[in-house]
């Protein structure tokens, strides 16, 4: 597991590439039940209740399984579509666990404006990473992976707060 958690620092800090991870199943499950923990109790606050927010999770993972799978389809590189959605998975995780590390102590602080200075940050440098995983999953500029990312983001929050309307931001 530490070699895990290892992996995806090294990704976060760009020092890693998708084709590094193995393509396993099992691990490829593993990430995405951590990702729906993480992201459910993480986005929490955001649905009606926790089983809304977990459905909404279910349903961004699910698209983002699809999307991917036509995007590397199109490029012609299919056979990537494990390590690539492991990736997204396991960034998405690693993320999610950083805002909720220091999301209670601050706002016990009544630090809320700093807690959104963090999330933007890492929001951002996040779809940096997802450009860097798109870069070497299907081979485009750093560059244009961040603004597919984006991209994808925008529409996963549209789909999603469609059939789960958000309480609040």
């Amino acid at each position: 597991m530490q070699a895990l958690v290892r992996f995806f620092w090294e990704m976060f800090l760009l020092r890693r590439r998708p084709q590094d991870l193995p393509a396993s199943t099992p691990l490829t499950v593993l990430l995405l039940l951590v990702n729906l923990v993480v992201g459910t109790v993480g986005s929490g606050q955001m649905f009606e209740s926790a089983a809304t927010a977990l459905s909404a999770n279910v349903l961004d993972a699910a698209l983002l399984a699809v999307l991917l799978g036509i995007a590397l389809q199109l490029r012609g590189h299919l056979e990537r579509w494990q390590q690539t959605y492991a990736c997204f998975l396991g960034i998405g995780a690693l993320v999610g666990l950083a805002m909720l590390l220091y999301r209670l102590p601050l706002n016990l602080l009544a630090l809320d404006e700093l807690v959104d200075t963090l999330n933007l940050i890492l929001v951002i440098w996040a779809h940096v990473v997802l450009g860097h995983v798109l870069r070497h999953a299907i081979q485009v500029p750093l560059g244009l992976g961040v603004v597919v990312a984006f991209v994808y983001t925008l529409f996963s929050l549209r789909i999603v707060s469609y059939y789960f309307p958000i309480v609040t931001l």
